[in-house]
């Protein structure tokens, strides 16, 4: 009885100590000011963490446990081995998750909405190869297909599949990487300024690399082992690129260092990357190069006055409009709308109507009020409408209710900008707007969100594509109505599997990457005199 208590302790003892901070790809620059100690940091990752169980064990338990039977040693270790691969929502005790709810910083909404965007980036990566024409509008003229008629093609509904959302992801990074130092800006302290600067431009490489090399690596060793047996040719939508098998495992390493260095970390070209190791990692350079852009933006603009500041951001914006640089006009969005969220927090032109206005009669501040939030709202659901134009490319045109647009510009990224920057700019001016995406689920979503979009192509690679034929024979028939069934059915049974395997490679790797490289930093920095 001893023994089992004394293992159920250690266990009790795991599950409170395996929990890890919250740590996401661009909140790091936001929350930077209140670092933790890098050893604090180490001792939250699950394997690394001491188990207290002082209350419960003699004083010298641990020379006792040295001493114990191997197989009771085997039998601990294989118990945080089953507890780690857990999901962490599932670990985590009831109060953790209510400390978490707790921690409501300003723009904790803009979480959730990166949290929902990147489980919509995998619905659209599952259903590409299963559905033809998926990027095709309503009604759209002159294709020649019935499917062009189906409900899911319909404004709104279609975001499902093909929202905005690598334009999200880019402008609540620039959001993000602005907040800290914007408000060091504003508040004229230059010293801090700088050494956020500093802090931020050096991990930020780092940061932004090393969880995809370590991803990319795994996929080397599975394309050389035989792993990726997707039947490619039976896919009737798009078929996903995946990288070329070796003959030898020096060869496929070889090839996948050229694919490290000359694509996934190459930021010097325009052009977007094949990233034929995994498809969708060729946003990374991207955002490594529009990040410094911003960087250098906030340095070249922090002794200007905030209206001078705004008029030049917005300068800037417009030009990268007229270049067709949609990256940067939703990271320079980003930032322009960090402004304006701070102006707001500190009472400036955002707030509402003072309640003692003098000459302001109580009926005309209510009127003025509910035409405000009617104004945010309606401009919130333009932006979703103005996403859920066309991707498919010249579809514009031809797509009733997108014809006039397609007159200013074809370009659906560019529109789709322009969509999610309406949307940020009236969830920050109406806060009944945010109230969605501040829930629990979302904002676990979001602490995940890098790691599912780091680990979704490899794991459809490597078994998920192959769930849709399964439940196919299962139900008999791929008929229209059976084949949509099946692939539905395929889809369910996959999620949780997804979910837990990024839940896994977030503690296992992104959370690692982020402690090391605040070490890393911390050694490299000289130290303050």
């Amino acid at each position: 009885m001893q023994e089992q208590h004394t293992e159920g302790t250690l266990l009790q003892a795991f599950i409170q100590k395996g929990t890890i901070s919250l740590f996401n790809l661009d909140n790091m620059e936001l929350r930077s000011a209140s670092k933790l100690n890098s050893m604090e940091r180490l001792e939250q990752i699950p394997f690394l963490a001491q188990v207290d169980t002082s209350e419960k064990e003699p004083q010298h338990s641990s020379l006792s446990l040295s001493r114990s039977p191997f197989w009771k040693r085997y039998y601990r270790y294989l118990w945080r081995a089953i507890i780690f691969v857990l999901p962490s929502f599932l670990v985590r005790g009831s109060s953790d998750l209510r400390k978490d709810q707790a921690r409501n910083f300003p723009t904790v909404y803009l979480d959730g909405l990166r949290g929902l965007f990147s489980f919509l980036v995998y619905v659209r990566h599952f259903l590409l190869p299963w559905e033809r024409s998926l990027d095709t509008g309503y009604a759209q003229q002159g294709s020649g297909s019935d499917s062009n008629r189906h409900l899911v093609k319909l404004p709104f509904i279609r975001l499902v599949y093909s929202g905005p959302t690598i334009l999200i992801f880019f402008l609540v990074s620039g959001f993000v990487l602005a907040y800290k130092p914007l408000k060091l800006i504003r508040k004229g302290d230059y010293n801090a300024l700088i050494r956020a600067m500093v802090s931020s431009v050096f991990r930020r490489a780092l940061r932004l690399f090393l969880p995809p090399v370590t991803s990319t690596f795994w996929v080397a060793i599975a394309v050389y082992f035989g792993l990726y047996k997707t039947r490619y040719e039976m896919m009737p939508g798009v078929m996903p690129r995946h990288p070329e098998r070796f003959d030898s495992i020096l060869l496929q390493l070889k090839d996948w260092g050229r694919f490290v260095l000359a694509d996934l970390t190459h930021p010097w070209s325009w052009k977007s990357p094949k990233s034929e190791y995994d498809t969708h990692l060729w946003t990374i350079p991207i955002q490594f190069r529009s990040s410094m852009i911003v960087f250098l933006i906030l340095i070249g603009l922090a002794r200007t006055s905030s209206r001078s500041r705004m008029i030049l951001i917005l300068t800037l914006w417009l030009y990268s409009i007229q270049q067709g640089r949609w990256e940067l006009v939703s990271f320079l969005a980003g930032i322009f709308l960090a402004e304006r969220s701070i102006e707001k927090l500190e009472g400036g032109r955002d707030s509402m109507l003072p309640t003692h206005t003098p000459g302001v009669s109580p009926t005309s501040r209510m009127l003025a009020g509910f035409c405000k939030k009617l104004f945010w709202r309606v401009l919130f659901m333009l932006g979703f409408y103005v996403c859920s134009f066309p991707r498919q490319k010249e579809a514009g045109p031809l797509t009733p209710g997108f014809v006039w647009m397609s007159t200013l510009t074809t370009s659906y990224r560019m529109w789709c900008s322009f969509g999610t920057t309406m949307i940020v700019w009236a969830m920050i001016s109406d806060s009944l707007l945010q109230g969605f995406f501040k829930s629990s689920v979302l904002r676990y979503m979001a602490k995940i969100s890098f790691s599912l979009y780091l680990v979704h192509g490899p794991v459809l690679h490597l078994f998920g594509y192959s769930f849709v034929p399964t439940f196919m024979s299962l139900i008999g028939g791929n008929e229209n109505g059976r084949y949509q069934l099946g692939v539905l059915l395929a889809f369910i049974a996959l999620t949780p599997v997804m979910l837990w395997i990024a839940d896994v490679f977030w503690r296992l790797v992104d959370q690692p990457c982020a402690t090391f490289i605040l070490r890393f930093e911390n050694f490299c920095f000289a130290k303050d005199v």
